[in-house]
């Protein structure tokens, strides 16, 4: 006789991956790349002319340029056949597109636009006129240029264009994002960048830089579901910078990106005067930089900081893990860096270094680590120049070294990953991680956009384990 038996059975959920990256709901925006512009023209290298062609379809211009200086937007769209664009072509840099009109390659692994030293390759100036969202680059490699693309605001303008699926190679910096630098009122930047490879370029990979002096000026583009890769220099660097207390802001949101291998900091973020370097990084992957993998300094003056790492992994940094800087000699201001549900492991030196002095007449930045696994056994997890590490700053947390072990729900237990060898950090079954950080403080979603929490109780680190019930049939 048969006897069908049900077991339960608990199957741990999708393995971690390390590329390419999922992409979020959080990371859109609606409607990138699917209006079409009221007017199309087009370009070809290998078969366009710019003497005979009109620029329609079978009659395609030759160069970017020509094609720029017959059309004016907004809604224009500029169609790009796979070619080599450069100055050998006839093309002029920096290529400048005024507000409303649109570049598409066909595809980036094709459509290649090869500028010059000295010079930008692609520049967005919003000095006169607002640039928006009906703006869009997409599907182009920018190269061989002093800066890659150029974005700038002046004057109480804005810009916030659309960039997708842009390929930055090559040049000194890959993406420079800045307001104007002189005496004047506020400029916004801000739009979307996603899909988007910023590789081997020989400085920074993404600079950008908020300047405000009357009033105040914001630097907050959404960086999405991108690859920041063997730059020279900084991965990252993101600096607000303001001559008085009004407001001004670097405070770019870093999302699903993974930001690998560049020559210093994976993100350097600096506070100078009474400006506000405030970046979000939320479920991306640091590794492998030179440097820190995120590393916050004060700069001259005040400096102030109000920064957020959650669900992100912060792996196998040469300097270190996080490092975050010494306050100013003012002590007004706000200064705060979380760390939330993220998974700090194997960089060398340290995990999180504080640099504050022993005792202060003033504020020092405060740190606020919270569901988050240090664990780093060539390396000091926590370590400060001043007083100890306490309870009030780090809470429901694993150290791999014990410091704080038993206190504000503290462990000091192997996490247990899944493949820590090959980079897989996800928790198993049997992880002391497991149900073990606070509900009060867990995001919605994990680094891979998992709902938390799963069980109740949210997980220690960047993953959250899903248990699901699957019913087994036995013969007997």
């Amino acid at each position: 006789m048969i006897k069908r038996l049900v077991a339960a059975l608990f199957v741990l959920s999708s393995l971690c991956f390390l590329e390419p990256l999922a992409k979020p709901a959080s990371a859109t925006q609606e409607g990138i790349g699917d209006s079409q512009a009221t007017v199309h023209r087009y370009v070809d290298a290998v078969y366009g002319s710019d003497l005979t062609g009109d620029g329609g379809p079978t009659s395609p211009w030759q160069t970017i340029t020509y094609a720029l200086s017959q059309v004016t937007g907004p809604d224009v769209e500029i169609h790009i056949a796979p070619g080599t664009y450069d100055a050998a072509l006839g093309e002029t840099f920096p290529l400048t597109p005024d507000a409303g009109i649109s570049l598409t390659g066909s595809d980036r692994d094709d459509v290649i636009i090869s500028g010059q030293d000295g010079q930008s390759v692609i520049y967005l100036d919003s000095s006169t006129t607002d640039i928006l969202s009906d703006t869009v680059l997409s599907n182009i490699t920018l190269q061989n240029g002093n800066v890659g693309l150029q974005i700038y605001a002046d004057e109480l303008h804005t810009a916030a264009p659309s960039i997708t699926s842009l390929r930055l190679r090559w040049n000194a910096t890959g993406i420079h994002i800045s307001t104007g630098y002189v005496y004047h009122d506020g400029a916004t930047i801000s739009g979307v960048i996603s899909n988007t490879e910023v590789i081997s370029n020989t400085q920074t990979g993404i600079y950008m830089r908020s300047y405000g002096y009357f009033s105040p000026s914001s630097v907050s583009p959404l960086i999405a579901n991108s690859r920041v890769e063997g730059n020279g220099d900084y991965g990252f660097y993101i600096q607000g910078s303001a001559v008085s207390a009004n407001g001004t802001t670097a405070a770019p949101q870093i999302v699903s990106t993974h930001i690998v291998n560049n020559g210093s900091h994976g993100i350097f973020a600096e506070g100078t005067y009474q400006g506000w370097s405030n970046p979000q990084i939320e479920r991306s992957w640091i590794e492998d930089n030179q440097g820190y993998g995120f590393y916050w300094a004060q700069g001259i003056n005040r400096g102030n900081i109000n920064a957020s790492i959650t669900n992100t992994v912060i792996a196998l940094n040469h300097g270190g893990g996080v490092f975050l800087g010494l306050r100013s000699e003012y002590e007004d201001g706000i200064r705060m860096l979380r760390v939330i549900n993220s998974t700090v492991v194997d960089n060398e030196n340290y995990g999180i270094y504080w640099q504050r002095p022993s005792t202060s007449l003033y504020l020092d930045v405060t740190p606020q680590v919270i569901n988050t696994i240090l664990w780093n056994p060539t390396a000091d997890d926590l370590y400060s120049t001043g007083a100890d590490w306490t309870a009030a700053e780090i809470q429901h947390s694993v150290i791999e070294d014990g410091d704080l072990a038993g206190e504000a729900g503290n462990l000091a237990q192997d996490p247990l990953f899944a493949d820590g060898t090959n980079k897989v950090y996800e928790l198993i079954i049997g992880s002391p991680a497991i149900n073990a950080g606070d509900n009060a403080n867990c995001p919605s979603i994990d680094f891979r956009g998992l709902s938390r929490p799963q069980n109740g109780t949210c997980e220690i680190g960047a993953f959250e384990i899903a248990l699901a019930f699957v019913p087994i049939v036995l013969n007997e």
